[in-house]
């Protein structure tokens, strides 16, 4: 009975150990509509996602192996990104939350949780010297993303 018990508790245990991680509250669906969020966002929202195995989104990287507890939600999130910067324009919001050394990116110090919130379907942001025109109609398949720490809510960076 003894081995048996052993046996099954060894199973169980490597079983824990080779799964991708726990499932987030909210991962893969789309998430509460925008404007329910936040008043005043007409964007579509899109699939929440956490980077797992080799997957990244721009600077950002697995989230495997790394605690997981106590973080904003993606609604959170989306809140705290459009109060940080809010890109009006955007036709989509799509929540990622990933994993960055923020030692090398100058985003604080080790290595993080942050969510990237990216607002698709934005203009670019066109500047030039003083008499600059654009030489034609704006483009406006942009992505913006704007990352802020999963924590937190602090803002980070955000650009296109």
């Amino acid at each position: 009975m003894g081995s048996i018990r052993t046996a099954v508790f060894g199973v169980l245990l490597l079983a824990a150990c080779a799964s991708p991680g726990q499932i987030l509250p909210g991962e893969g669906t789309t998430g509460t509509p925008c404007d329910q969020v936040v008043p005043g966002c007409d964007a579509r929202r899109l699939e929440n996602v956490v980077l797992r195995g080799g997957e990244t989104d721009g600077a950002l990287v697995s989230v495997d192996g790394l605690d997981t507890s106590g973080l904003l939600s993606f609604d959170q999130a989306l809140e705290a990104g459009w109060k940080n910067d809010y890109r009006g324009d955007g036709e989509t919001v799509q929540v990622i939350l990933g994993a960055a050394d923020a030692d090398e990116l100058r985003w604080g110090t080790g290595t993080n949780l942050f969510y990237a919130v990216k607002w698709g379907g934005v203009c670019p942001v066109e500047t030039g010297p003083a008499g600059y025109a654009p030489a034609g109609p704006s483009n406006c398949d942009g992505v913006w993303g704007t990352v802020i720490d999963a924590h937190t809510g602090e803002f980070i960076v955000s650009g296109m």
